[in-house]
């Protein structure tokens, strides 16, 4: 008896311990089965130590070993005997459909408005440059499936609704697929009953994908456009959900063109700038009879390979994930000079956390300048600290930033130039982390390489609209050490 106490405490003692000897202390974890960031030690100082408990306790939380095959077992065992899905992300509807567990939504019509705005800026951008735009607004699953949605719970479209009326409003050239999917899902299973609750499957993907470019053909008439009949369709079965160990049994549908055959170039991808936490991005030529060059910022409902619904009638196509790139949509069109932009986001995703408000607001910049006037303005030699720049025979873009003499001129926009003048890129002026401002420049190499002459002009103007200009010499080298 004694014996078998000493093991019973034992054993009680080794599953309080455990999962404190296993506590996960490492920066920057992402949780398998929820999909998120897990919570960082709080910082304790003078201001932060009222928030410093409650923080603590979700760092404690998020941190305490074994949390994941215990939150796994926990569903488990709800699932098989109580027949309810108790997951931090998902949760059953009805007639066995599986959504994103509803949280506490707050409508926030400002950012709503400010996003719109910044959508229309990037709209505007585009057409000054001779570029097409369109943004795609894609729906929550929640949406399409309204009916299946848990029993009384009410689907808040005042938001949804507030935002395509200002998208109206500023006239911007958008589609939003959510009609037409709705339509679609009487006949079609377009996203998944249960696997993937957060995304459309490649039925749906297909689709509004077909429907967005019947859009942009009534400006580009030679874009052939694959019939669904077209793809080899078949199926995957699906044992649990994504990033969960909930189990399933359901067949996904696959679709694939037999004609569909990129080549990707990776060494874009070794050299672009992105951010890290959302780093998706590919260049890639197409097997195709066509010169259109296609540049898409899009976010997860496009990943896993969907975005080749939208790439396929394109010579040249390139992705970049939305989430916190897309505000850079100045440096992606000066290296990549699409004849098409798309731009994609989704109702859910539409929000600060993916596209931060500070963010948008830098995004503001300046019109093409006047070719015909470049001759004009007054050239200085010193103003720019270094004329001379080096690039790499190897290298696919050109990307650096040039310093100057504040004294000399202080610019509030700039521009720069091929020598021939017969071809602009934007510019952006900031300050490094020395506190020096500086010109930030980027290009495709290939513009410098096909010169006979490489040499970039950049032009600048000043708060009282003098414009000043100064010629750079690119040096191509072999390799840069």
């Amino acid at each position: 008896m004694k014996k078998t106490k000493i093991i019973f405490i034992f054993i009680f003692c080794s599953i309080l311990i455990l999962p404190l000897i296993s506590f996960n202390i490492k920066t920057d974890q992402i949780s398998e089965i929820d999909n998120r960031t897990l919570a960082e030690f709080p910082e304790l100082n003078i201001n932060s130590i009222g928030n410093f408990p409650p923080d603590f306790e979700q760092y404690f939380d998020d941190r305490i070993g074994y949390r994941d095959n215990i939150i796994a077992t926990y569903t488990s065992l709800n699932d098989n005997f109580f027949g309810e899905l108790v997951h931090p992300s998902y949760t059953y509807g009805q007639d066995g459909y599986i959504f994103f567990r509803p949280g506490i939504t707050v409508s926030n019509f400002d950012f709503l408005a400010n996003f719109a705005n910044f959508i229309k800026r990037f709209q505007d951008y585009c057409e000054d440059r001779d570029i097409y735009f369109i943004y795609m607004l894609n729906p929550s699953k929640s949406i399409i499936y309204e009916e299946y949605l848990p029993k009384g719970y009410s689907l808040n479209k005042s938001d949804i609704n507030f935002f395509i009326s200002e998208l109206e409003r500023l006239k911007v050239n958008f589609y939003w697929s959510a009609p037409d999917l709705i339509e679609l899902a009487n006949t079609k299973q377009v996203y998944n009953k249960q696997f993937d609750a957060g995304h459309w499957n490649d039925i749906g993907a297909y689709f509004a994908s077909s429907n967005l470019l019947n859009i942009i053909k009534q400006d580009f008439p030679k874009i052939e456009i694959p019939f669904f009949e077209d793809y080899l369709l078949t199926y995957e079965h699906k044992d649990s959900l994504p990033v969960s160990k909930f189990p399933i049994s359901e067949e996904v549908p696959i679709l694939t063109h037999p004609k569909y055959q990129p080549s990707f170039d990776e060494k874009y991808s070794e050299e672009i700038m992105i951010e890290k936490q959302y780093p998706a991005f590919s260049y890639q030529k197409n097997n195709i009879d066509s010169e259109l060059n296609l540049l898409m910022f899009h976010g997860s409902y496009f990943h896993a390979g969907r975005n080749k619904f939208i790439a396929y009638p394109f010579g040249t196509f390139t992705n970049v994930h939305n989430y916190n790139n897309v505000t850079n949509y100045d440096y992606y069109i000066n290296i990549f000079q699409p004849d098409i932009v798309i731009f994609s986001s989704t109702d859910y995703a539409t929000n600060n956390a993916y596209f931060p408000t500070e963010l948008l607001d830098e995004s503001i910049y300046s019109a093409p300048l006047s070719l015909k006037d470049v001759q004009q303005i007054k050239r200085n030699s010193a103003w720019i600290n270094h004329n001379i720049i080096k690039i790499s025979a190897k290298n696919r873009i050109l990307q650096t930033s040039l310093t100057y003499n504040k004294e000399i001129f202080t610019p509030i926009k700039a521009w720069c130039l091929l020598e021939h003048c017969n071809k602009q890129f934007s510019t952006r002026i900031t300050q490094n982390t020395n506190d020096v401002s500086e010109i930030q420049i980027s290009l495709a190499s290939q513009e410098i390489f096909s010169s006979n002459s490489p040499k970039l002009i950049i032009v600048a103007q000043d708060n009282k609209g003098t414009m000043i200009a100064q010629e750079i010499f690119v040096e191509i080298v072999d390799e840069i050490k």
